[in-house]
């Protein structure tokens, strides 16, 4: 079911915790009674649901309809962490499709040391690990690489969890989101604005899937290994 924007304001807000009914109209910056009554229908649909404590209302998230599971993740940390608990088991399909905001992760440290530590991860449980790059994040990568704006170990742990990675032009798509599908559990975030949403969902992890699998038929694939051998060592005798 499509959410209006008023409900997903709501149901955002409630991705940091459990919130009373005024608390929830200040955020939203909603009348009480326009919030109250959005809530209502919410949990109607199963969306959220609600708990008296003393006089008030406190509204929480539960996203489960029709076995799909739905869940807003606030918080960078709150983010990997969901992700290391999805990679948890061995041997899953990983399919990541990269934002065209990708290449910023490396000018943030905090960023860099948690995505390292989550494709480690991703290594050690033998993932099957499948990537889209977009032209224009494959050369501003190449770029950083060269100049050193990123260190070795960064881009190294970017491109060795991949088994197979492709290259497609934006105008085939153009995403600000980072998409990642782990088993049947689909991760869309937005790493600015430090949010993600966590579907689980098996079909629409299967048309991820689907995705890579046009890519792989129609697109530049890129040798891994021959990337990561032409990337600059600053140790090196040669540098």
């Amino acid at each position: 079911m499509l959410l209006n924007p008023q409900a997903t304001k709501l149901i955002e807000a409630l991705g940091s915790g459990k919130l009373n009914t005024s608390e929830l109209s200040r955020r939203v910056h909603l009348p009480r009674t326009t919030v109250e009554y959005s809530l209502r229908v919410l949990e109607k649909q199963k969306y959220v649901k609600s708990s008296k404590v003393g006089k008030a209302t406190i509204w929480e998230q539960l996203y489960e309809e029709s076995g799909e599971k739905i869940k807003v993740i606030n918080g960078i940390d709150n983010i990997i962490k969901s992700l290391e608990s999805a990679v948890s088991k061995k041997g899953l399909e990983v399919v990541i499709i990269e934002s065209d905001k990708v290449a910023k992760i490396f000018e943030s440290k905090k960023l860099n040391d948690l995505f390292q530590n989550l494709n480690k991860k991703i290594k050690e449980k033998n993932s099957l690990v499948y990537v889209l790059f977009h032209r224009s994040t494959e050369k501003r990568i190449n770029k950083m690489a060269k100049s050193e704006q990123i260190k070795l170990e960064s881009i190294h742990s970017l491109m060795d969890r991949a088994m197979s990675a492709y290259v497609v032009p934006e105008n085939l798509f153009n995403l600000n989101t980072h998409i990642a599908t782990v088993g049947e559990m689909v991760f869309i975030s937005d790493f600015d604005k430090e949010t993600s949403i966590r579907i689980k969902n098996l079909a629409l992890a299967k048309f991820f899937k689907s995705l890579f699998e046009l890519a792989s038929l129609t697109q530049e694939k890129i040798d891994v290994g021959k990337v990561l051998r032409e990337i600059p060592d600053p140790f090196s005798e040669q540098h």
